[in-house]
C-alpha cells in the first residue's frame, strides 16, 4: 500500500488530471474545502470509506490512488514540471503547443499527399 505522500501525490496528480477545481471536488465528496487542501498538502489522511468515491470522482482504481498501478513517466513529468519556475513552466507550456502545431502541421501534409 501507497505511504501518506504517495497517496497525497497522487491524488494530486489525478486532481490536476481533471481540471476539477478543489472547491468542486470537496463539494462532490461531500467535505470541505479545508479537508480536501489537508488531504492535498498530506496534512491528514483520507478516510478509507471516502476512497471509492475519490476514485469514482477521478476516474482511476484504488490501486492507482494507492501507487499500485505506475504510471510514473507522466507523473514523473507532472512532479518535474510543477516543481519548476514559473519562467520555466513558461517555457514548457510553450513548447509543448509548438509541439502540437507541428504535429497538426505533419498530420495535415500527410492526408493532402495521400488524397
Amino acid at each position: 500500500m501507497g505511504t501518506k505522500n504517495d497517496i497525497k501525490m497522487n491524488l494530486n496528480f489525478y486532481l490536476s488530471r481533471t481540471n476539477m477545481k478543489q472547491k468542486d471536488f470537496a463539494l462532490l465528496m461531500g467535505v470541505s474545502d479545508q479537508a480536501v487542501s489537508n488531504w492535498l498538502n498530506g496534512k491528514n489522511s483520507i478516510d478509507i470509506e471516502i476512497v471509492p468515491r475519490i476514485c469514482e470522482a477521478l476516474n482511476i482504481s484504488i490501486d492507482e490512488l494507492f501507487d499500485r498501478e505506475r504510471d510514473h513517466d507522466a507523473k514523473d513529468i507532472y512532479y518535474s514540471i510543477i516543481s519548476l519556475n514559473e519562467d520555466s513552466k513558461d517555457r514548457v507550456k510553450r513548447y509543448i503547443l509548438f509541439e502540437k502545431e507541428i504535429g497538426q502541421s505533419i498530420t495535415r501534409s500527410d492526408t493532402m499527399t495521400t488524397a
